[in-house]
């Protein structure tokens, strides 16, 4: 996310971690990664982190979508090209 800001020249925010979808754990970002670094040095890059959305945004109940845990597919990447070609 950090290189498509740069690129739009947009605004990041401060991430809110699911807490409840993976583990049970309620540490936020600011509990886990040295935030205040992570802002200044992403500053000598020109690229701008705010802590939470400005009011305005954040009333505005974000479309969410289930997402796919991809650890669950099965892809057997080791397979002979053939066994795509003619499936059982």
């Amino acid at each position: 996310m950090v290189v498509v800001a740069k690129i739009m020249k947009a605004t990041l925010v401060l991430p809110s971690l699911d807490n409840t979808s993976y583990w049970g754990d309620a540490s936020g970002f600011k509990d886990l990664f040295d935030w205040k670094y992570f802002i200044e040095t992403l500053k000598d890059d020109d690229i701008h982190v705010v802590e939470t959305l400005p009011p305005t945004y954040a009333e505005i109940e974000p479309f969410s979508k289930t997402s796919i845990s991809w650890s669950k597919v099965n892809i057997n990447c080791l397979s002979p090209i053939t066994s795509f070609l003619n499936p059982k």
